[in-house]
């Protein structure tokens, strides 16, 4: 799925680089198996949309579901890539501007 901040600490410009596209294409991934899981959503909330007084409850009651557990999962692991990424980044700038002996 990821890679613990600190393995990424001493890892040189290519090593980065390959571990970002793997990151990279971890996130697509997880992006098709979210848009699954919001299709299912809009099927269960046309199901039981009458069941619930709001919108709210409605929402809370799918989170129940096996789809809205594997859907939060997928969220919140989606927003630890992003974080590694922007790591990476920083890092990937970093290395570029002593390369050039601008840092």
């Amino acid at each position: 799925m990821g890679y613990k901040i600190e393995t990424l600490i001493g890892k040189t410009p290519g090593q980065l680089a390959n571990i970002k596209i793997s990151l990279v294409d971890s996130f697509s991934k997880m992006g098709e198996d979210k848009i699954i899981l919001l299709e299912n959503r809009a099927m269960y909330y046309e199901t039981f949309r009458n069941t619930v007084k709001s919108d709210a409850a409605l929402q809370r009651k799918w989170e129940t579901t096996k789809d809205g557990i594997d859907y939060m999962k997928i969220h919140e692991r989606m927003r630890y890539i992003e974080l590694q990424i922007a790591a990476i980044n920083s890092s990937l700038y970093t290395a570029n501007k002593e390369a050039h002996n601008q840092y």
